[in-house]
């Protein structure tokens, strides 16, 4: 028993020690794609304000995004550059022809830059259409470049009820031949295709797929994955509906202490047969406590905020864990960090809306949408993954894969604790 917990806890310790130990370049390498709000999301938002045969935009693009725009390696671009590469990827068509970006002076040009906001490059563009009818609005802004980048779009017409569209690689332009509709199926249909592309695009979430799969037992098990993601989407909605947004930096950090967790519960639910010894049991304790102050403080280093927000997160994640192994009739509560997931990544697109200032009305459906997509895609994926580990696990004996999933769990541990400082800390 000494020797079975002795080589888990070195296996735990040893991905911890690789991942925080690493050099700066490794470790950018090995964020598998974090970036901004937490991962490799690259957004966009326009606003689209259609008076008779006038089309005003106003364009957003975060600094991190921008910086797409750019070969590899060369400085970051400034807001000229940024500013040409808008107005030559945006247009507007009418019935009439094509519309005109018209110079809006003062030296502003074709396009005007804003004011500066933190974070963000701003911008506005006014078109002017030799006719009202037929209008097709157009942005191809980073799909060549970035084809998962999203652009949420607000449009309204005429002074009337705003729609909130999302533009994708595939669908870069929108037509108000009927005018913009407030609820569109097409639109909704992107939403949840949204959700579920989310989860194949971005390594945290396909880490909580891994964390998952190290949990269940049997086939029953789908019905906790899928309930537990139900239950966090659920909650998201509800909270973006009643107006709270988290903060993007953090909801990566969780999302990241969600994955550590998950990696945790796999190898606690792992430990079978007589309690460890008192001096490993000590060695554990300490270890851990070790690395839960360098968190804490290193969060702290950042602001009194972060170090309070990692404190609190490390007290309900100790209390998730200690749970889920002492109560083997409530093994359901292990779970838990995929409710944590599914909340945060619930509210990633309400923050966006929130960005072009949705009523909850018209935000609610699309948000929906996007929570039935990524359900879908999550527990579709946990079913085929582990349709394909029995297939491949038959006739592999259990000392095999207890080590598969003590290597598994200990390496979502490392990449769950590297996300969770780094994020937190950046």
């Amino acid at each position: 028993m000494r020797r079975l917990i002795g080589r888990r806890t070195w296996l735990a310790l040893a991905a911890v020690t690789a991942m925080l130990l690493s050099p700066p370049g490794a470790r950018a390498a090995q964020t598998l794609g974090a970036g901004h709000q937490g991962a490799s999301r690259s957004v966009s938002y326009s606003s689209w304000t259609i008076d008779g045969a006038t089309v005003r935009l106003g364009f957003t693009l975060p600094r991190a995004a921008a910086r797409d725009l750019v070969p590899p390696g060369a400085p970051t671009p400034d807001a000229a550059v940024v500013a040409s590469a808008v107005l030559a990827s945006v247009s507007v068509d009418s019935a009439g022809g094509a519309c005109t970006a018209i110079d809006q002076g003062e030296g502003a040009g074709q396009i005007y830059i804003l004011a500066l906001t933190p974070g963000f490059h701003r911008f506005e563009v006014v078109f002017a259409c030799p006719s009202a009818d037929g209008l097709v609005l157009h942005d191809a802004v980073l799909f060549d470049r970035v084809p998962g980048h999203v652009d949420y779009a607000r449009v309204q017409v005429d002074g009337g009820q705003p729609s909130f569209q999302i533009l994708t690689r595939d669908h870069q332009a929108i037509a108000l031949r009927a005018g913009a509709r407030p609820l569109d199926l097409g639109t909704l249909g992107r939403f949840a295709k949204q959700g579920a592309t989310q989860l194949l695009e971005q390594a945290d979430r396909l880490c909580l797929v891994l964390g998952l799969l190290l949990l269940a037992r049997c086939w029953r098990d789908l019905g906790l994955i899928a309930a537990a993601l139900g239950l966090g989407y659920l909650a998201s909605l509800a909270a973006a509906t009643g107006g709270f947004i988290l903060d993007p930096s953090l909801a990566a950090a969780v999302m990241g202490l969600a994955v550590l967790l998950l990696g945790v519960n796999a190898l606690r639910l792992q430990a079978t047969g007589p309690p460890a010894p008192q001096g490993w049991r000590v060695g554990v304790v300490v270890a851990a406590g070790l690395i839960i102050a360098a968190v804490v403080v290193a969060a702290a280093a950042k602001s009194p905020t972060a170090g309070l927000a990692a404190g609190g997160l490390v007290v309900f994640g100790a209390a998730q864990v200690w749970t889920a192994g002492a109560a083997p009739r409530f093994r359901w509560i292990a779970f838990a960090p995929a409710t944590l997931s599914a909340l945060l990544d619930g509210m990633t697109p309400a923050g966006d809306l929130a960005m072009l200032q949705a009523p909850l009305a018209q935000a609610a459906p699309r948000l929906l949408a996007y929570d039935l997509g990524a359900i879908a895609a999550g527990t579709a994926l946990a079913a085929v993954a582990m349709g394909a580990l029995w297939l491949a696990g038959r006739g592999v004996g259990a000392s095999r894969r207890m080590a598969a999933i003590d290597l598994a769990g200990a390496a979502l541990v490392g990449l769950g604790l590297f996300w969770f400082v780094s994020r937190l800390y950046g």
